[in-house]
């Protein structure tokens, strides 16, 4: 199987010290999911983070103050 060098980049990501690649395309790709219940259960017995946490950490990061307020109206 030939993958992309992106591909590789964010397989290597996921890796953990002792996966192999297989075990990271197991663990993150899932089985067609046809129905809520079948989504409910996989998101149940999903192992670990449903986002990238490094992701998370950079987004949360991202956040700016609004460059407006909202004032109340007020009486004159």
């Amino acid at each position: 199987m030939q993958v992309s060098e992106a591909a590789y980049a964010v397989l290597s990501a996921q890796k953990g010290p002792r996966e192999s690649f297989s075990d990271v395309i197991l663990r993150c790709v899932p089985e067609p999911i046809d129905t809520f219940g079948e989504l409910l259960t996989h998101l149940r017995t999903k192992k670990g983070p449903l986002a990238d946490p490094k992701f998370l950490k950079e987004l949360r990061g991202r956040k700016q103050k609004p460059k407006f307020s909202v004032r109340k109206n007020r009486a004159h």
